[in-house]
């Protein structure tokens, strides 16, 4: 079986990952993308839990070393 590597198929088509500059604002835009989803991902799970799940969770959320 191939194992798909995403680099070597990237390599191959000549692309690769964006290039930034020396003030890395490829790095930034992704950064800024990246957590864009993260506060979609949040809201969609907050809209899908019910207020009972919601209780549930923060009564159950780990604290300290348990």
């Amino acid at each position: 079986m191939r194992m798909w590597d995403p680099r070597f198929d990237e390599a191959r088509a000549g692309g690769g990952p964006p290039s930034s500059g020396p003030s890395g604002g490829g790095l930034e835009a992704l950064r800024r993308t990246g957590e864009t989803f993260l506060r979609a991902a949040d809201d969609a799970l907050d809209r899908a839990l019910s207020a009972d799940s919601t209780q549930f969770l923060e009564a159950n959320r780990q604290c300290g070393g348990q």
